[in-house]
């Protein structure tokens, strides 16, 4: 019997239609939305049952209105995002090259944007708690810092995950660049990014 003759035969170098490691990347992925969806919809909930936003809390016996954090700093944050992405996608490109050099540099600037995201998260959280926000400022302060929170941990992992790779050889045995690696790493980045977008108009516009 010929392979023709076999249903579905297909040739055994040509590898899987999705890496495993692009696979792997997406059902990651897929986890973390839905972390997000249910925080995002915990919040919607919340906003749309509040007879006002931000809405108010009592402190010993006193009523509260909690001041609207500022706008300013998760602004600067999204264009930090988004040039920590195009230069990841820049890493993507030099990997296809099979420019070893440039791709390092690409993923370094990459952690340097993400080391800024995550300096001026904290920065905005110190700033907005001397303006009186804090977990236990009503509903608005709790949700505006776990979901900031949740956010900058998953920043955290996608620098974490750059110097471990950076840590390793990003050749493969026959001296080609391990370019699924890198595309991997990019579409962490993007996701993030567009996480932060999205998130941004939610909390400040909703």
């Amino acid at each position: 019997m010929t392979d023709s003759s076999i249903p579905f035969a297909r040739d055994p170098e040509s590898g899987p239609p999705v890496s495993r490691g692009r696979l792997g990347a997406l059902l990651w992925i897929a986890c973390e939305t839905m972390v997000f969806a249910g925080l995002v919809g915990t919040f919607i909930l919340a906003r749309f049952s509040a007879p006002m936003w931000p809405a108010p809390y009592m402190d010993g016996g006193v009523q509260v209105l909690p001041k609207k954090v500022g706008l300013l700093i998760p602004v600067v944050n999204a264009v930090v995002l988004t040039v920590a992405t195009l230069y990841a996608m820049r890493a993507s490109r030099a990997a296809r090259e099979g420019n070893e050099a440039q791709v390092r540099a690409a993923l370094k600037r990459v952690s340097l944007f993400g080391v800024a995201f995550l300096a001026l998260v904290f920065a905005e959280l110190k700033i907005e708690g001397d303006r009186g926000l804090s977990l236990q400022a009503g509903i608005y302060g709790s949700f505006i810092i776990l979901i900031t929170m949740v956010h900058a941990i998953h920043v955290l992992a996608g620098l974490v995950w750059h110097w471990v790779i950076l840590r390793r050889p990003l050749t493969l045995p026959l001296g080609e660049v391990n370019r699924d690696r890198i595309e991997v790493v990019t579409l962490w980045w993007g996701y993030v990014t567009v996480v932060w977008y999205l998130l941004l108009g939610l909390l400040h516009f909703v």
